[in-house]
């Protein structure tokens, strides 16, 4: 089996990365209530290019292919991690995000010219990418059903990206020598990178996953909202409120407004004008009017 050329592999992941962010932006566009969606089409569009940049080192300058690229790949796991916090309703926490991110940056600067160490840029980048997964899976075990269902997809994926990017950093520790480059790394970090590509397109599915089963569960409630409409109301006979499922008692205007999208505006019939103010009926609705809607009178008891 010929070995894995890490160059190639960078450079195919980022294509599949780019046809992914296409889809979520389209999926954003579509469904503006959706929130987090757009982030996680940002997110996959910017590890695209940094993989497109990383596949270019040793042509392109090192402050590009090393610190802007592996820049790129942290924004692409931290704006995955906020996207998900806006998708579960929590706030985004957009200070953690630069910290993170910048601070990725300054390390990979100290490992590229201070201290030159392909090792130590490996295990840095692997241990962001690790706590990132583990965070995104924390979020999910303690969302609930309503702000994510069936994401044990996701669960799985994340924990699986934590793991391998965790073996990495053990491998990386223990390994006897340190590679020149990163292109000339081996095959047990082409196969990280072709792995990696895997799961990450498990968790895009994952989300587009999530986001479709939302719609339907919020879909589902208002059908089922909308059928109370359709079947029997209880109202009472006397003030003509309707109770609900939990026993409280409701005006129809309230009820009606509560369980559809139906709205009210209220004016006075000319039965009621004619018995409520019967001085102005006649000015008001006209004699023609009044005649038509006046009372029959009472036939005389035998």
């Amino acid at each position: 089996m010929p070995d894995l050329d890490i160059r190639t592999l960078a450079l195919a992941t980022g294509m599949i990365l780019v046809v992914i962010s296409l889809n979520l932006a389209y999926f954003r566009y579509t469904s503006d209530s959706m929130h987090g969606v757009g982030s996680w089409a940002l997110a996959t569009f910017a590890g695209a290019v940094g993989l497109w940049m990383l596949s270019l080192r040793g042509l392109w300058p090192d402050w590009l292919t090393v610190i802007v690229a592996n820049m790129l790949l942290g924004l692409f796991a931290a704006k995955i991690y906020q996207g998900l916090r806006r998708f579960l309703g929590r706030p985004p926490r957009i200070w953690v995000t630069i910290v993170l991110v910048v601070g990725l940056g300054l390390a990979q600067v100290l490992f590229t010219y201070v201290h030159p160490s392909v090792n130590a840029r490996i295990i840095i980048i692997s241990l962001y990418f690790c706590g990132i997964s583990l965070g995104c899976a924390r979020l999910l075990a303690r969302a609930t059903f309503d702000q994510a269902p069936h994401n044990r997809l996701l669960l799985i994926s994340f924990g699986a990206l934590a793991l391998v990017h965790a073996t990495r950093v053990v491998y990386t520790l223990t390994a006897t020598s340190e590679p020149t480059s990163f292109m000339t790394a081996g095959p047990f970090h082409a196969l990280v990178i072709l792995i990696d590509s895997a799961l990450h397109c498990l968790v895009s599915i994952g989300l587009v996953f999530m986001c479709v089963r939302r719609m339907e569960v919020a879909m589902r409630r208002a059908n089922a909202e909308l059928r109370q409409l359709g079947g029997l109301l209880p109202i009472c006979a006397s003030c003509k409120r309707i109770r609900d499922d939990r026993g409280y008692w409701h005006q129809v205007e309230q009820y009606i407004q509560t369980h559809s999208e139906a709205e009210f505006t209220h004016g006075i019939c000319p039965e009621c004008m004619r018995r409520l103010y019967p001085d102005a009926a006649d000015s008001i609705l006209g004699p023609e009017i009044t005649r038509d809607f006046a009372r029959p009178e009472a036939s005389p008891q035998p």
